[in-house]
């Protein structure tokens, strides 16, 4: 009961971002499935010059698997860095503009319009090579710039004791929009094509950035300056050392071991996460002989779980004003199970038992940015955010 009594008065002063986060979201994950799937169509489909049936047998499955999983593996990887560099950038320029904390938010959903429009005319232009297409899909990896600024922008509006709830009510959010978005992902592809599920999720990102423009306002603050002064900044090399030298500074205490191993302990979360979502898809469907729309209905389904154990992990630590560290720790227990589940699940009825024991997924990656939020200074959370890649 106390935690429904006190959760409109906790997101009542911020709850206008969380609309547009959640329309970026559904475009972004079903964006994903489609992005996927049109490498796949176009590698494993020989002499096709228009969009095909995706219900119809490819010409070479394994073939086609096999390239999209060794893009992933490359392609990806390489051009990821210029990902890291841009939300580097992004991250030290934000401290020194703090009252454009949206821009940092509008960033990511502008340069997703620009990706989708762009895979609209690789579904049209069907002969337009693959690595174009997986070029224009990894130039930057959005959801990653939304997600650092999103994360900002509630460091920002909350204080130090609510900032555990309104980052894992940002997750909740996230996994809500991911159930969704896997719950229709595979039925858009199947029934309405690329091009259609392409021209939804543009459509979508659009409304998210005029929801953003009209409603969200930036973090107050009495300072002013120019638009110029602040591209000339977000391009300072200079910013980037001085944002390393004070992520590592000497700190009261053991302030600054800490933020080294939550660094490294939120960094190898999320590159198991980043893995685990790159090729589970593939996995799925070489070994099990899924389709999308299969897959649809299993992350349809892990979802609702993990949005269960969200809730837990909500109200105990609300309610029962249990440590954060603590429920890091209980978390991590369980994605180890999960992992070991995939390892050793050999059939389908077995895979369904896996989000039994993942539904504590990722939670223990908020809770990483809610312990280091509470070693920095609130003009110091975007230089926060650098040593997490993520």
């Amino acid at each position: 009961m106390y935690f429904w009594n006190n959760f409109g008065s906790l997101i009542k002063p911020y709850l206008i971002f969380e609309p547009a986060y959640v329309l970026f979201n559904i475009a972004v994950f079903i964006s994903d499935l489609a992005d996927t799937n049109l490498c796949l169509q176009k590698t494993c489909r020989f002499n096709v010059t228009s969009e095909p049936d995706i219900r119809t047998p490819c010409d070479d499955e394994k073939g086609g698997i096999q390239f999209v999983a060794s893009i992933n593996s490359k392609y990806v990887f390489g051009l990821s860095f210029i990902t890291v560099l841009i939300t580097v950038l992004m991250s030290a320029w934000t401290d020194k503009a703090i009252q454009r904390r949206k821009l940092c938010i509008l960033f990511p959903m502008v340069l997703k319009a620009v990706q989708l429009i762009g895979m609209c005319l690789h579904s049209y232009f069907w002969y337009w090579p693959v690595l174009l297409a997986v070029f224009t899909e990894n130039i930057l990896i959005t959801s990653v710039c939304m997600r650092v600024a999103s994360i900002v922008y509630i460091c920002c509006v909350s204080s130090s004791e609510d900032r555990t709830f309104r980052l894992t009510l940002l997750y909740v959010l996230q996994t809500v929009t991911h159930i969704i978005s896997s719950g229709s992902s595979g039925f858009l592809l199947r029934n309405f094509g690329f091009l259609n599920t392409y021209i939804l999720c543009t459509a979508l990102t659009f409304c998210a950035i005029i929801y953003l423009q009209i409603f969200v306002k930036d973090v107050p603050t009495e300072s002013k300056t120019g638009f110029l002064k602040y591209v000339r900044d977000f391009f300072d090399a200079k910013s980037l050392v001085q944002a390393f030298k004070m992520v590592f500074r000497k700190r009261e205490g053991n302030a600054r071991t800490v933020i080294s191993l939550l660094a490294v302990i939120n960094n190898l979360a999320w590159l198991t996460y980043i893995g685990e979502t790159s090729v589970l898809y593939l996995y799925l469907r070489y070994k099990f002989g899924w389709n999308e729309q299969d897959y649809g209905i299993y992350i349809l389904y892990k979802m609702i779980g993990i949005s269960i154990g969200s809730v837990i992990c909500i109200g105990l630590n609300k309610n029962f004003k249990i440590s954060d560290s603590a429920i890091a720790t209980f978390a991590a227990f369980w994605d180890i199970l999960a992992s070991l589940g995939y390892f050793f699940a050999a059939k389908n009825w077995q895979l369904y038992l896996i989000p039994i024991l993942d539904i504590f997924h990722g939670f223990a990656l908020n809770v990483c940015d809610s312990l280091q939020s509470r070693f920095f200074e609130s003009h110091e959370f975007g230089k926060k955010k650098m040593m997490n890649f993520n």
